[in-house]
C-alpha cells in the first residue's frame, strides 16, 4: 500500500540517516549515488509509481523496523520471509559490517522492494538507474558480512520470488545444444528446503545444509559448500544455466555457450555484483543410500596439550582424511565428526568406520568412555534430513537469530599437499585451535571438488586444492590465530578464505576471497555494470567505506611452541639383485625390492609376463645389457622385450 511510502515523515527519515555512519554517506556522495537527504531523491509520487508497477512491493525501512525481528527467536524461516526484508539471520547485522560493537550505526537499505517476477526486478533496476540510486540484493539474509544491504540503497528482496521447482525434473538443453536429463529449475528466491522437497524424493541434488539458505543466491555464487561435494563437486559445479537481470535492466540467459564470461563469474564470484539471478538450472544425480556417522569426544575439564585422547584423534584424522574414499563428506572439528557416506552401510564400514573403530580400540577405557558414536543408514539425503515434512520445520535446520546473535565466522582453505606433506604441522595448527578453545566447524573437501580445473569457475583457485575448509567461530583473535599458525608453518597452497563463510573483517579481503581471479572478475563487473549500480560489501567492484581488518594480536591467544620436527625417514636399501631375481611377480610387487621402476613394470598389463615369471628378471636383464640407462629407460626396454 502507498502508506508504506510516507516519505513526508521527515522525523523518521532523519532519525534513520543520523544513525547511518557519516563516513558511509560521505563515501556514497563521492561515488555519485543519490541519497535520501538530497534533492535528487525521488518524491512520493515517483515511489508510488514504482509501487504500483511491482504489485505494492515497495517498503520504506525506518530506524526501528529491525526491532520486529527479535520476535522471531531462532526461527530461520521467519527471519527469511518476514519483516519487510530488514531482518538478517545474524542479529548483529543490524549494525555496520555486522559488528555489534558498533551499536550506534544502523546498517540497512533505505527501501526494500519485495519482487515476485522478473519484470519486477527489471522495474526496480530501471528506477534505480533513472534516479542514480545504489542497489543491493537479498534472498534469505544469510550473509554474515552484511552484504545484502547498504545504507541509502534500494534492496531487491527475493524471498517471495516466483517458484519453479513445482515444474518437476525435465530435460534441459543449453545454448550449445547439449541435453541433460533430470534437471531441476530453481527460482531466484527459493530455499533449499523447497528444492529438496521437490527434487530429492527421486534424485540427489548437491545443496546447502541450511534449509532456509537460498539455492540461487550467495550460497551458490560463493561456491556452494555441501556435505556431498567430495562425491559430486561443489554447488557451482552442478549449474547448467542461469537467468540473470543485468544492471541495465536487460535479461540474459547465461551458460557455457552464452555469456560465457558471466557463466564463469557467477560460479564463485559472489552474489549481488553482476546482476540479479532469477533462475538457476541444476543437474541432479541418481539416488543412493546414505550413511551418517556421528562421533564426538567429551571435553576434559582443562584443555591442554596433555590430553592424549584428543591428540591421538587429531593425528588419526590428519593421517586418514586426505586419502579417504570420495563418497565420504561432511563436517568435522577438533573434537567431533559428522560425516555422510553416499553408499551402503557395508561400504561405509569397509572404507572408514572399521578404521575409526580400530583406532578407538587402541585407546584406554577411560578415553573410550568419553566418546559418543552412532552409525546408521537411510535411503536418501532427504530422509536423513527428516523427509519432505522436515523441509519446513525450523527444528530441522540452523537455529539463527538468537541462536547465532554474533557468530563472527571466519575461514581458511587448507590444501591436501600441506596435510600430507607436513602432517606434524597440520596437527600443530589444529592443536592451537583446540587448546586455545577456539570454536571451529569445518568442511571436508577434496575428491570431486579437485577434479575440476581451476580455470573452469571463478571460485578461489585454492578451493580446488583444499582438503579442508577450517572455520573459526565466535572469536576474532581465533581467526587471527589460525592465520598466524598457517603462516608459521608455511602451509603450502593454503590460506585463501572460503567465500561462503568468510570473516566480515577479513584482511585484504579481495585477495583472500578470490586470489588471482579478482582482476578478471573486476573486468567483467565493469563491462556489465559500468555505473556500479549493484554495490555491496565483500562484493566484486565494491566502492565504499572499508570495514575494520582483523589484525590485532591477542596475548591470551599466542601460538603454542612448535613441536620438534622428526628426522626424515631413511629410505629402505633395496636388496641385492640376486634376491630380486629369486622373487616372482607377486612377491616382487608386494615388497618392491627392485625399486619404483619395477612397480611401473607391474602396472603394465601388456608386458606379457607368464604365471610366476618375475618382472624383476626383466629389469635385471635390461640392467645387464645397458647399465648406464635411466630407470625409466630400463622399464621401457623391459616392456618392449629388449
Amino acid at each position: 500500500t502507498v502508506s508504506v511510502l510516507n516519505w513526508s515523515s521527515q522525523r523518521q527519515r532523519k532519525a534513520t540517516m543520523r544513525m547511518v555512519a557519516l563516513a558511509l554517506a560521505a563515501t556514497s556522495r563521492a561515488m555519485g549515488y543519490c541519497l535520501p537527504d538530497q534533492a535528487c531523491w525521488p518524491d512520493a509520487g515517483l515511489w508510488d509509481g514504482l509501487n504500483s508497477s511491482v504489485d505494492g512491493g515497495v517498503i520504506a525501512l525506518g530506524s526501528r523496523d529491525f526491532d520486529q525481528c527479535y520476535a522471531f527467536g531462532t526461527d530461520a524461516f521467519r527471519y527469511a520471509r518476514e519483516g519487510g526484508g530488514v531482518c538478517m539471520q545474524m542479529l548483529s547485522c543490524r549494525h555496520m559490517f555486522c559488528d555489534a560493537k558498533d551499536a550506534e550505526s544502523l546498517y540497512q537499505s533505505e527501501v526494500s522492494v519485495r519482487v515476485r517476477h522478473t519484470d519486477d526486478v527489471v522495474a526496480v533496476l530501471n528506477f534505480a538507474n533513472a534516479h542514480n540510486i545504489s542497489v543491493t540484493v537479498k534472498t534469505t539474509g544469510h550473509s554474515y558480512a552484511g552484504s545484502s544491504q547498504y545504507p541509502g540503497s534500494v534492496q531487491i528482496w527475493m524471498a517471495h520470488f516466483e517458484k519453479h521447482t513445482q515444474k518437476g525434473l525435465a530435460v534441459h538443453t543449453d545454448t550449445c545444444g547439449q541435453e541433460t536429463s533430470h534437471a531441476v529449475t530453481v527460482g531466484g528466491g527459493q530455499n533449499w528446503g523447497e528444492v529438496y522437497a521437490a527434487a530429492a524424493p527421486t534424485r540427489h541434488i548437491v545443496g546447502g545444509g541450511g534449509l532456509t539458505v537460498a539455492a540461487a543466491g550467495g550460497w551458490l555464487m560463493g561456491s556452494g559448500l555441501s556435505s556431498s561435494a567430495r562425491r559430486y563437486g561443489l554447488g557451482i559445479d552442478q549449474v547448467l544455466a542461469f537467468e540473470l537481470v543485468l544492471a541495465n535492466g536487460s535479461v540474459a540467459s547465461v551458460d557455457r555457450c552464452s555469456h560465457a564470461d558471466l557463466y564463469w563469474a557467477l560460479r564463485g564470484g559472489g552474489g549481488g555484483a553482476f546482476g540479479v539471478v532469477t533462475k538457476v538450472v541444476y543437474r541432479t544425480h541418481p539416488l543412493v543410500p546414505m550413511v551418517q556417522v556421528s562421533f564426538s569426544i567429551a571435553a576434559r575439564e582443562n584443555l591442554d596439550t596433555t590430553d592424549a585422547m584428543w591428540k591421538s584423534f587429531i593425528e588419526f584424522w590428519v593421517r586418514t582424511s586426505p586419502t579417504l574414499d570420495r563418497r565420504w563428506g561432511g563436517y568435522w572439528s577438533t573434537s567431533f565428526l559428522l560425516l555422510h557416506f553416499a553408499g551402503s552401510l557395508a561400504d561405509a564400514k569397509s572404507t572408514f568406520v572399521n578404521d575409526l573403530d580400530a583406532w578407538l580400540q587402541t585407546r584406554p577405557q577411560p578415553d573410550q568412555s568419553r566418546v559418543t558414536r552412532s552409525v546408521y543408514e537411510v535411503s536418501s539425503y532427504l530422509q536423513l534430513r527428516g523427509g519432505v515434512e522436515g523441509m519446513t520445520d525450523p527444528s530441522k535446520t540452523d537455529q539463527t537469530g538468537f541462536g547465532t546473535p554474533d557468530i563472527n565466522i571466519a575461514s581458511r582453505l587448507i590444501s591436501r599437499d600441506f596435510v600430507t606433506q607436513q602432517p606434524e604441522d597440520a596437527v600443530w595448527v589444529l592443536q592451537n585451535l583446540h587448546v586455545k578453545n577456539v570454536g571451529n566447524f569445518n568442511y571436508f573437501l577434496g575428491g570431486a571438488v579437485g577434479d575440476v580445473d581451476v580455470a573452469d569457475a571463478a571460485v578461489h583457485p585454492q578451493m580446488r586444492a583444499a582438503v579442508w575448509q577450517i572455520e573459526t567461530i565466535g572469536s576474532r583473535p581465533g581467526a587471527r590465530l589460525l592465520r598466524e599458525a598457517l603462516a608459521a608453518v608455511n602451509a603450502s597452497k593454503s590460506g585463501g578464505a572460503g567465500l561462503n563463510h568468510a570473516a566480515r573483517d577479513e584482511p585484504d579481503w579481495r585477495n583472500a576471497l578470490w586470489g588471482a581471479n579478482y582482476p578478471r572478475l573486476l573486468s567483467i563487473k565493469r563491462a556489465v555494470d559500468p555505473d556500479n549500480r549493484l554495490n555491496c560489501w565483500h562484493c566484486i567492484g565494491y566502492e565504499g567505506k572499508e570495514g575494520p581488518e582483523n589484525l590485532a594480536a591477542s596475548d591470551d591467544l599466542s601460538l603454542l611452541p612448535r613441536p620438534t620436527p622428526m628426522p626424515p625417514a631413511t629410505p629402505a636399501t633395496p636388496p641385492p639383485r640376486s634376491v630380486c631375481l629369486q622373487r616372482n611377480l607377486t612377491d616382487c610387487n608386494a615388497t618392491n625390492p627392485c625399486g619404483d621402476a619395477a612397480l611401473q613394470c607391474f602396472s603394465n598389463s601388456s608386458a606379457g609376463f607368464g604365471p610366476g615369471q618375475g618382472c624383476c628378471e626383466m629389469i635385471e636383464a635390461a640392467h645387464a645389457a645397458a647399465p648406464a640407462l635411466t630407470a625409466a629407460a630400463v622399464v621401457l626396454a623391459a616392456l618392449v622385450g629388449w
